[in-house]
């Protein structure tokens, strides 16, 4: 239980970091629309298995679509004009 928190923790830094340098460069309206987006395109087989009883499936789902949705943040960003300074 311990290193859960400690996993935990870890995340929330991670989190606020990612949201603070997102701020700096994208609209939360794009990023909302690119999430939505990243979701609508996940396979049935995730969307599934996101409400599977079985734990394990359930966990390797949630893997997939945290991917799938940093996957299309990281291209959207890659997209972008860069700022001048």
């Amino acid at each position: 239980m311990k290193e859960r928190a400690m996993v935990d923790q870890r995340r929330l830094a991670t989190e606020e970091s990612f949201r603070l340098r997102l701020g700096e460069v994208m609209h939360p309206f794009l990023a909302n629309a690119i999430l939505t987006a990243a979701i609508a395109n996940a396979p049935d087989e995730v969307r599934r298995d996101l409400s599977s009883a079985n734990p394990d499936r359930r966990i390797k789902a949630e893997d997939r679509l945290v991917a799938q949705l940093v996957s299309a943040m990281y291209e959207a960003t890659e997209q972008m004009p860069e700022r001048a300074e």
